[in-house]
């Protein structure tokens, strides 16, 4: 099977013949076999990760976009390096027994029931699509997939091998073979076709288990080769083609290479590789070549290695989950993925580190220190600390050996100190901190003469140490031996001078950090010594005189554990708790000394040792893995447990001058032997899911670079995005902006964002994932997306709310206008009345007054004077109605009401006449302008001078009320009546209509001859 850009082929072997395999005879491989011992980097992914099922996994293929598939037993699993999306039979999927992505970059699955086209851009039950291939149930249940190269695909069923075509209306299947099997080698009635490969050359190989090989050449000729070319009796297996075009087949008895070229007749193998080495089974189901040119295995026998010729078998005791693997693939990065059959999915790493345990000959405890010594030998000194063992690497078998020197009785703890402990001096001799005093061993060829050795001096405050308690040990290039000391009973320095053989304090030296222990020496190619001290601080000690760094000259915080200088001469030191530093110009009077953490890109600022490699690259060792640095290009990259290093947690760190890097951790030793020089690119970034008001929008599965989302409403303003990135290598950092909102990108490690409130706008947000040296960033995804302003914030809405505004204040000027006109009118017919009322009654009490003024005994003086009376109180009256009028506090319909009320009391009570006036109490509070009061009222008083002058009634009724807005008065009498329509309206009537209408009211008479009369005005309110 071949998946585009694989030089890796899985097969997919289902249960039923997992059990055939089982029947089949071993095979013995004649090429040289070794069983490893060190630990590969391994880290397992299994159901607790999010994979569909721990197993088996009968496929793992890397697409053309960088994604992981795994397909199993319970459905297809979709890997980024961060999260597994699953498809199984909640898709509606059967069992999936293969997968291919197509040329045209869509899918097909295998299942035991059709080919299932699979499209991650639709949505619901879209994405899937059936197609059947054969006429009967076997000729459906499909066992693998290869591309024709054409755009077709070939594939393998349990009724044979067929052809097929995308055409307009679905696919159209071709039968093309069915193999020939001997007899009751095969279910009756089955005819498999277990593997597909199609060479470079166009040509599809074709095998099952028992039926030989069969080629079919480009221009469709069927070519059958069986155990008369060379073939053996079991022949089934994955095909590869090499990167050379050799052709590789591993069948269930060897490893065959095969004539890339072969004709019918001729020997089809070249070369077969058994193995005879007690493995009792080695049917391979999957194959696959890494770019060193070697090829990798994986069946039931575990994870094979084959190159030169050599075959290398990896189990559990190398770090495998299981030995019973059913595919494998390689990424592009270089790791191998390998399917098991019950324990998950397996990554190897390609990163060159290789761990080391027990069986190696290293302990598993927490390794204090690892160092190169100057003989080139590489040694580890693992705790705890009631002991102490050195055990040197020699590549052998196993590849460490141990080493027990022997010490006093008096020495039975080795200090508190890691890394710079021990001491191959100049002449051979080794030097040991201990917590009872600094050993002294005599000279030996090499590390290995120290097992059962006896130290021939233990230096301690006798001989002028100020403390026992040695914390670490150096030699200088002068061979004077410096030693850092701790409590009890005090921290402190000393140094022993070869030249004059005796030990000197420098405790108290000026600039010698009192109250510190120095813990960690590295010594520059000028002479000068950097000593890193505990708790912390950072002195240099060069012409004879120590100079001391602190947090103003830019040392960060933390204690000063490990120190490295570089092929430039640039110091570089480990701070716990402070992060990475280095020190620019180290020989200038002011050194510069800059840091880096968790700001710069580092996985924590807990570091705890540093080391470099030829290439000039740093490595710092940290609570969370390693971190290397290039220091020329700021690239950094983090490595950790699930890189092959032995624990996450590094206590010390070296390299061997042989090019290999060694790193002691808490949980053992591991070995970088050949670092990766090629930074990875910062992955792709994808936008994995949009969710808009708490709504989904439709996204494909695999996420999109380019989203564009239609218009939104304004109450669509909470927005959250999704990304993600195809990164096997761990943890992506991201850094984002919205266009329109944001100015600044912002960083996280979180692949999500949300907007809880977004103002209307047009939006377009981005997303890259960061790489590993500064600017280095992937290409932006991005989501544009626009919310809408809403309907009271667009320009139209605004304008018609300008319009309204502007016919509010009008129609508020008009209503102000009229109100000013209404009571101009009522100024105007107040100044009428008291013009025409009370002007003339002024000037007819003149003239009667003047009357009154003539000569006695004219008899005109009683009539003028009583007649003056009687203008008088008309004139009162008049006056009265106009000051009640025009008061504010009488603005009611029950002030009118108790006004006509009095008005009818003194007026009918003086007739013998019985009147009734009623008001509802209701509307009491009704509130009436002056005009309307004053109208209503002078219709009254006219109406009832009427019924006085014409009537000839007993009795009077009158109405006051609100009645559906109008103001209503009505009154009525039992006097004589009229006919209106004999006589015609005489002045008072007139009068009376002219008001009403003049309040935009009507009036209206009832009477009739001997009937009375009724008369009703409504006015508008």
């Amino acid at each position: 099977m071949q998946g585009i850009g694989t030089t890796c082929v899985g097969s997919v072997v289902g249960p039923r013949r997992s059990r055939r395999a089982a029947l089949t005879c071993a095979l013995l491989f004649t090429a040289a076999f070794h069983l490893g011992a060190e630990r590969l980097p391994v880290h397992t992914y299994t159901t607790s990760d999010g994979l569909a099922l721990d197993g088996a996994i009968f496929q793992t293929m890397q697409d053309s976009r960088g994604f992981l598939w795994f397909v199993t037993g319970g459905g297809i699993s979709r890997f980024d390096g961060q999260s597994f999306q699953n498809h199984g039979a909640n898709d509606g999927l059967p069992r999936v027994e293969c997968m291919l992505e197509a040329r045209a970059g869509e899918y097909w699955l295998g299942t035991q029931d059709g080919l299932i086209r699979y499209d991650p851009a639709a949505q619901g039950a879209g994405r899937f699509q059936r197609f059947r291939i054969g006429e009967t149930r076997i000729g459906n249940q499909i066992e693998t997939l290869a591309n024709d190269g054409r755009g077709g695909l070939w594939i393998g069923t349990d009724d044979g091998l067929y052809h097929a075509v995308r055409t307009r209306s679905g696919l159209d299947a071709t039968f093309v073979l069915r193999p020939e099997a001997p007899a009751h080698r095969e279910p009756d009635g089955y005819f498999p076709v277990y593997h597909l490969l199609l060479d470079s050359r166009g040509a599809l190989w074709a095998t099952a288990t028992f039926s030989g090989v069969y080629r079919i050449r480009a221009d469709r000729g069927i070519e059958h080769y069986t155990m008369h070319e060379g073939l053996p009796y079991i022949s089934g297996g994955p095909f590869l083609e090499d990167r050379q075009g050799r052709m590789w087949l591993a069948s269930a008895v060897g490893l065959l290479l095969l004539e890339a070229q072969p004709r019918p007749g001729r020997p089809l193998v070249l070369r077969r590789f058994d193995t005879r080495f007690g493995l009792r089974e080695n049917a391979a189901r999957g194959l696959c070549e890494t770019p060193d040119g070697h090829l990798w295995l994986a069946g039931g026998m575990g994870l094979l290695e084959f190159y030169d010729d050599h075959l290398r078998r990896y189990g559990r005791r190398n770090g495998l989950a299981d030995e019973d693997l059913w595919s494998i693939d390689l990424d592009r990065e270089g790791n191998l993925w390998v399917g098991t059959g019950s324990s998950g999915v397996m990554r190897i790493s390609r990163s060159g580190f290789t761990s080391f345990d027990e069986s190696d000959g290293v302990s598993v405890a927490p390794v204090r220190s690892v160092q190169a010594l100057p003989t080139g030998e590489a040694i580890a000194i693992p705790g705890p600390l009631t002991t102490f063992r050195i055990q040197q690497f020699t590549g052998g078998t196993p590849p460490f050996r141990p080493i027990q020197p022997r010490f006093p009785a008096s020495i039975t703890h080795f200090g508190w100190g890691a890394g710079q402990i021990l001491v191959r001096d100049h002449l051979g001799e080794t030097w040991i901190a201990t917590f009872s005093g600094l050993a002294r061993f005599p000279h030996t060829a090499d590390i290995a003469g120290l097992d059962e050795l006896w130290p021939t001096k233990v230096y301690t405050m006798r001989d002028g140490l100020p403390s026992n308690n040695v914390y670490s040990v150096f030699e200088d290039s002068r061979g004077d031996i410096w030693i850092g000391l701790i409590f009890p009973p005090q921290f402190g320095m000393a140094r022993w001078i070869r030249a004059q053989n005796r030990i000197e304090d420098l405790t108290g030296t000026a600039g010698a950090m009192p109250g510190k222990a120095s813990g960690a020496y590295a010594e520059s190619r000028s002479g000068t010594l950097w000593i890193g001290c505990w708790p912390g601080g950072l002195s240099r000690f060069r012409n004879g005189k120590f100079q001391s760094f602190a947090a103003s000259d830019g040392l960060p915080k933390g204690s000063v554990d490990s120190l490295f200088i570089d092929s430039a001469g640039t110091v570089w030191g480990a701070a716990h708790g402070g992060g990475l530093f280095h020190v620019d110009n180290p020989d200038s009077e002011k050194p510069r000394i800059v840091t880096l953490t968790q700001a710069n890109g580092l996985s924590t600022n807990d570091v705890l040792c540093v080391t470099g490699d030829a290439a000039g690259r740093i490595y710092a060792g940290t609570f969370k893995g390693v971190n290397r640095l290039d220091p020329a290009s700021g690239e950094l990259l983090h490595f950790n447990n699930s890189d092959g290093l032995a624990s996450n947690l590094i206590i010390s760190c070296g390299g061997d001058g042989a090019g290999k890097l060694w790193f002691g951790t808490t949980k053992g030793l591991s070995l970088l032997s050949n670092p990766p020089d090629k930074v990875p690119a910062p992955p792709q970034v994808r936008i994995a899911e949009v969710r808009i008001a708490d709504h989904m929008q439709p996204i494909s599965d695999l996420g999109e670079t380019q989203i564009r989302v239609p218009a939104l409403s304004a109450s669509q303003n909470r927005v959250l995005i999704a990304f993600a990135a195809i990164n096997f290598a761990g943890a992506t950092r991201y850094r984002y902006k919205l266009e329109s909102a944001e100015r600044e990108w912002s960083q996280t490690a979180e692949p999500s964002v949300t907007y809880p409130a977004l103002p209307p706008g047009d939006y377009r947000f981005l997303v890259q994932a960061l790489g590993a040296g500064p600017g280095q960033a992937s290409p932006a995804a991005s989501l544009t997306f626009t919310i809408s302003t809403p309907v009271w914030k667009r320009w139209w809405f605004i304008a018609l709310e300008a319009l309204a505004l502007a016919g509010c204040i009008y129609g508020v000027y008009l209503f102000r206008l009229r109100q000013l006109l209404a009571i101009e009118r009522v100024r105007m017919r107040i100044a009428t009345d008291l013009h025409d009322d009370i002007g003339s009654a002024l000037s007819q009490i003149g003239l009667l007054s003047e009357a009154a003024r003539r000569p006695a005994g004219t008899n005109t003086m009683p009539d003028a004077l009583a007649r003056i009376a009687t203008v008088s109180r008309e004139t009162a009256a008049s006056m009265a109605d106009i000051v009640w009028t025009i008061n504010p506090q009488r603005d009611s319909l029950g002030d009118l009401s108790v006004r006509i009320r009095r008005f009818a009391s003194e007026l009918f009570s003086a007739r013998d006449i019985d009147c009734v006036v009623v008001t509802p109490e209701s509307d009491e509070d009704l509130k009436l302008d002056i005009d309307t009061r004053r109208q209503l009222l002078l219709v009254a008083k006219e109406a009832m001078h009427n019924v006085i002058r014409h009537a000839r009634s007993t009795q009077v009724s009158i109405e006051l009320k609100h009645e559906n807005r109008w103001v209503v008065f009505r009154i009525g009498d039992n006097g004589a009546g009229f006919d209106p329509r004999a006589h015609a309206e005489g002045h008072g009537i007139a009068s009376m209509r002219a008001r009403a209408e003049g309040l935009g009211g009507k009036l209206a008479i009832e009477s009739g001859n001997g009937s009375g009369t009724k008369l009703e005005v409504k006015i508008p309110k």
